[in-house]
């Protein structure tokens, strides 16, 4: 069973699940497709808000629908949260949600693009604590065109969560590349599914995990599912030191990035 940290399954807040019986569609695809537990991680910032106090009301509804209709899946509130000025101060104001309670914030780049003072903001976030994850870095075509940002940023601590439907090729072949480079690089800690509805961005999440063991290996799946389960319970995740020798797509910069985690 698998826990996907990214999706947007909450009736009425953002672009994904309209209503409730759409909520609940969802989540029986979820299930069926061999996800236990997600993270729902409406939009904050842009054209939402979606505070924290509403989302955790939110996921407490939905959970209560989920276990009257006998729907076998736990959802815990999150945030995706696109970077804006005043993120910081919201987020120690209580405005914003981290995935499940945990140290772990899920990010996302203001159409795609690099604001100005990120690895700051990247910064600030390590030193009270927080682990920032970038949500689908493969949609940027800044960070296609400058990968070696991702080098400077993971120092720093940052972690990477590639989407599944990216890695399937679902959102073309160019996206389907650098998201495949990105995993040989051992540079993705997750894989989620950013699911919005049941038709057009589905959870894929079962066949993405499929798809990267057979180009990358079981072992690297295994630590993106394990990886998921640490941030829902809180557990930390820390970066190794880069392997040695070792090349990366031409696309990318020679600087490989494995992980283990500490209990």
């Amino acid at each position: 069973m698998y826990t996907d940290l990214h999706c947007h399954i909450l009736p009425g807040l953002d672009d994904g699940a309209p209503d409730l019986e759409a909520a609940l569609t969802m989540a029986e695809h979820a299930a069926a497709s061999g996800i236990s537990r997600v993270v729902a991680t409406p939009h904050h910032g842009g054209a939402y808000e979606n505070e924290a106090p509403a989302v955790r009301e939110a996921v407490e509804l939905l959970q209560q629908a989920l276990d009257r209709r006998g729907i076998a899946l736990t959802v815990l509130p999150g945030h995706e949260i696109r970077v804006y000025d005043r993120l910081l101060d919201d987020l120690l104001d209580g405005r914003l949600c981290t995935l499940g309670g945990s140290r772990y914030l899920l990010l996302e780049l203001p159409g795609g693009r690099v604001p100005g003072g990120f690895a700051e903001l990247l910064h600030e976030l390590g030193v009270r604590g927080i682990v920032p994850i970038l949500a689908h870095p493969e949609r940027s075509s800044e960070i296609q065109r400058r990968p070696e940002l991702l080098r400077e940023w993971m120092d720093g601590g940052l972690l990477l969560q590639v989407t599944a439907g990216a890695l399937t090729g679902d959102y073309g072949r160019r996206m389907q590349a650098f998201s495949l480079s990105l995993c040989r690089a051992n540079a993705v800690h997750f894989l989620a599914s950013d699911a919005h509805d049941v038709v057009v961005r589905k959870w894929h999440l079962a066949d993405a995990y499929a798809l990267a063991a057979r180009k990358v290996g079981p072992e690297q799946v295994a630590a993106y599912r394990a990886n998921a389960d640490y941030v829902a319970r809180d557990e930390v995740i820390v970066p190794a030191l880069p392997a040695r020798n070792m090349s990366l797509s031409r696309a990318l910069w020679p600087w490989p990035f494995n992980i283990r985690v500490k209990g």
